[in-house]
């Protein structure tokens, strides 16, 4: 329901099951995803949390931990937990300081995670993909690029692969840390098949706030059927701000008290 963009069932399904048993862990960190897509990242910290409560040594519970972090932009305490989810054998331990690194554009920072995840790999003999090849060299060319026109040709290049991606949620934040946010309707829309869950956890956050300042952000709400689920539902994400009938996500709406 979650993937098929099914927000009301989710959210049900979700709640029976954490009715049934509210001390299940994978009930809570799902549940933490859910919350995350649908733009409310403080109650997926909380319920993320929960489930590392439950079990400390939940490789889930912590990657999503340090996912939530991610959506509130906070790097440091994103660090120490994405090195738990890393040692407990979870990917997103070391893909979550990355994005971290490219949403903050500290680009250099960015290129020594990607270095180090890459080398290990390569001592572990794991498989890695030809993308992510091409992306450390593009951006190994964007980090040493040494003037305005080269940096400004380098960007670009980095753009162009980002853009290549299938089917990639990190595409979206990765377009708007390279200052493309422009672009990331026109990525989704030519997607064969976009799974929402998932994708719109890049839509929240002091990072996607260029995303949420354009016009065609309500296009994704409404494509996405999440605006109609706020709608029906009364659930205002944690960015927004409901002025009269029409939802407001920019920084303004932002920075309002509740």
């Amino acid at each position: 329901a979650r993937l098929e963009s099914r927000w009301a069932d989710a959210q049900r399904f979700y709640q029976r099951a954490l009715d049934i048993d509210p001390s299940d862990v994978t009930a809570n960190l799902w549940y933490a995803e859910h919350l995350q897509d649908i733009g409310l990242v403080d109650k997926m910290i909380e319920f993320s949390q929960i489930a590392i409560q439950l079990d400390p040594l939940s490789p889930g519970a912590n990657a999503n931990l340090a996912d939530g972090y991610l959506s509130k932009g906070d790097c440091d305490a994103l660090a120490t937990v994405a090195r738990k989810a890393t040692a407990l054998g979870h990917r997103y331990g070391t893909f979550a300081p990355i994005l971290c690194s490219a949403s903050s554009r500290r680009w250099n920072d960015m290129l020594a995670l990607v270095e180090a995840d890459i080398a290990q790999m390569q001592s572990e003999n794991d498989p890695i993909d030809e993308g992510a090849l091409a992306f450390r060299n593009q951006l190994r060319i964007f980090a040493a690029a040494d003037s305005p026109a080269s940096r400004a040709a380098a960007k670009q290049m980095l753009v162009d692969e980002v853009y290549s991606w299938s089917e990639d949620p990190a595409a979206v934040s990765l377009l708007i840390a390279l200052d493309r946010a422009d672009l990331v309707v026109e990525y989704l829309s030519k997607q064969e098949q976009v799974y929402w869950g998932g994708f719109t956890k890049s839509f929240w956050g002091p990072s996607a706030l260029p995303l949420r300042e354009r016009p065609e952000f309500m296009q994704l709400l409404e494509r996405s059927g999440l605006l109609k689920y706020y709608q029906q539902s009364g659930i205002t994400p944690d960015d927004c701000r409901w002025q009269g009938e029409s939802l407001d996500c920019t920084k303004t709406a932002a920075n309002e008290p509740i």
